[in-house]
């Protein structure tokens, strides 16, 4: 009986002692630096909101003259298209397609490059007015055309490359 009184005793000490035990634990916290996010709006949505935009009058003059040029050779432009004779580059601009011994590839290049002209034009007001590149309105410019165009209209990809959609 002793034993069990000594063994009871023991477990009893040992217990209390095990309350009385005091353990502390430090944890240093660092300050957390909270930089800002940079977001950038993609430049597709901002040139198409500029695009659609060109078509209405601005107020502003020049602009508002080539927008009304470029509309009126609209149709002229479509039919050179149809005829496989005009082709857009991954520029957002117009090319000529016809060999170098067609009689009609002059009239055509004349109508090309009064329409790049205004398309340049329109390029530098719309890449000063919404904060970016020349090159980034040129491109979005060209996925724009080649998403809108009608099917058969020569493209040119990324890579230089020719086809028709």
């Amino acid at each position: 009986m002793k034993k069990t009184v000594f063994y009871v005793t023991g477990l009893i000490a040992a217990a209390g002692l095990s309350g009385c035990i005091h353990t502390t634990s430090e944890v240093e916290i660092k300050p957390v630096e909270i930089k800002p996010i940079k977001i950038s709006l993609d430049v597709q949505v901002k040139v198409d909101e500029a695009l659609d935009k060109s078509a209405q009058p601005t107020g502003n003059a020049e602009r508002d003259a080539i927008s009304t040029r470029m509309r009126e050779r609209r149709p002229q432009i479509q039919s050179w298209q149809e005829a496989e004779a005009i082709g857009i580059n991954n520029r957002g601009k117009l090319e000529n397609r016809l060999s170098e011994d067609d009689r009609s590839r002059k009239a055509v290049q004349i109508l090309i490059d009064a329409e790049n002209q205004d398309r340049d034009a329109m390029v530098r007001s719309i890449a000063a007015s919404k904060g970016i590149t020349a090159e980034e309105v040129e491109s979005a410019w060209a996925l724009r055309s080649g998403d809108r165009a009608e099917s058969g209209t020569w493209l040119q990809d990324a890579d230089g490359t020719w086809y028709q959609k």
